[in-house]
């Protein structure tokens, strides 16, 4: 549940550089959280690592 509030926080701090704010996405992966851009595996924006 924290590394979902982190997605928010990302977004918030991407809010006025990204035209679509819903083109960031994220993923829930076994050792990290990670935040995408348009979805996509090879544009990472942010990698959260799992505790």
């Amino acid at each position: 549940m924290k590394s979902c509030r982190g997605s928010y926080i990302v977004r918030s701090v991407l809010y006025g550089k990204v035209d679509d704010i819903a083109c960031i996405g994220y993923r829930d992966i076994q050792f990290y959280f990670v935040i995408l851009f348009d979805d996509n595996n090879r544009q990472p924006v942010c990698l959260l690592p799992r505790r």
